[in-house]
């Protein structure tokens, strides 16, 4: 009993981040998650989860973005996607440079081909 692992019980770490797609699916953000038609997890992120995305557009990269919650953060990275990335806040909208990444705000709005997805409330 003496080597027992003690209970952390103040690390409460509140609810975990999440995102909304544009169709109303909800992705809480414990795990890094990777999203695009046919998505693979990146070598930068191998126990990333992959969520499949529908695009009737199909401008969807097979592997298009990566969405993670990092410390108090939630950040977008572009995994090079074939059409990139668009972030929209404030009533303007960006591209978002190859493979490079955005710490998003609440109202933020990631144009991703035929898809989008913003911080859930």
């Amino acid at each position: 009993a003496e080597d027992a692992t003690v209970l952390d019980m103040e690390d409460d770490a509140g609810p975990a981040a999440a995102v909304v797609l544009d169709d109303g699916q909800v992705l809480t953000l414990e795990s890094p998650v990777v999203l695009g038609r046919n998505p693979v997890a990146p070598a930068s992120h191998p126990l990333a989860r992959v969520v499949q995305v529908t695009d009737e557009s199909m401008r969807v990269s097979k592997t298009h973005l990566l969405v993670a919650a990092v410390g108090d953060q939630v950040k977008v990275v572009d995994l090079g996607a074939t059409n990139g990335i668009h972030i929209e806040a404030d009533g303007a909208k960006t591209r978002l440079e190859a493979r490079g990444e955005q710490a998003l705000t609440p109202g933020t709005v990631v144009h991703f081909g035929g898809r989008s997805l913003r911080l859930a409330p």
